[in-house]
């Protein structure tokens, strides 16, 4: 067996001693990410986003464990799973799948920091679009009132922590994400401007975490803590697509 599928194996059947020592290292769902001046590169900060829980009224999934401990195992390939169900018990955060109904984004494009030009705004769009692309069963409609809206953009001009963004998301019980914010800066706290290309990373980023996925230590992927990419890779993409592939709620078997 490979080790990449032992490490998977090892999660799946959730020996304490391996998730311990992979959420010490890994950071926390939706740890905000830092994007450094001059170069495009992206650091977690200490604290992580607040995950909140909430009652709604989407069914329950039908779950087969045994198939999608075996789904996962055999697509686990070219993906970070495996740090995902490290850092949240073996769960699988997801929305239920929403191509005939659109998620509701709304956008602060009325905040002075998004720019004259609205570039920011724009690159925030272009993130959510480019997700949508990837091949995820999800669509997007931007509205201009954030009354009703699922998810919210909101900017600011630094964090006080060297980050550079931040995303809140709500979940049911059973692991369905209902909604979230997320929170853009347009400098770091040391006074850097990010340009265009570090924000469009730094939403890719963010978006990614309001869509289900964590961090991982593939320095070259989106989802580090340390981005380099400017743009999505394919270890993004596959993680994704993966955890789309299953219903949201646990892969860890009963004592």
């Amino acid at each position: 067996m490979r080790r990449a599928d032992l490490i998977v194996v090892l999660v799946l059947v959730a020996l304490g001693g391996f998730i311990a020592v992979q959420a010490a290292r890994t950071p926390r769902p939706h740890a905000a990410a830092a994007v450094g001046a001059p170069a495009a590169t992206a650091s977690a900060g200490a604290s992580s986003a607040t995950i909140e829980v909430a009652a709604s009224g989407l069914a329950a999934p039908t779950r087969d464990l045994t198939a999608i401990r075996k789904h996962i195992i055999d697509n686990q390939g070219g993906t970070f799973i495996g740090e995902i169900l490290a850092a949240r018990d073996s769960n699988v955060a997801r929305w239920p799948e929403r191509r005939d109904r659109p998620i509701s984004v709304w956008i602060d494009e009325r905040s002075p920091l998004t720019g004259a030009d609205q570039s920011l705004a724009s690159n925030v769009r272009r993130a959510f679009v480019g997700w949508g692309q990837a091949g995820v069963p999800l669509t997007f409609t931007f509205v201009s009132d954030s009354a009703g809206a699922e998810v919210k953009v909101v900017f600011l001009d630094h964090f006080d922590e060297q980050v550079s963004g931040r995303t809140r998301w709500i979940r049911d019980p059973n692991w369905w994400i209902l909604g979230g914010t997320i929170q853009i800066a347009i400098r770091n706290r040391s006074g850097y401007t990010f340009n265009g290309d570090q924000q469009y990373a730094i939403a890719l980023h963010e978006v990614g975490h309001l869509l289900g996925l964590d961090h991982t230590s593939d320095t070259l992927a989106i989802m580090t803590p340390h981005v380099r990419a400017l743009a999505l890779t394919s270890i993004d993409v596959a993680t994704m697509r993966l955890i789309y592939e299953v219903p949201p709620g646990t892969v860890k078997t009963a004592k």
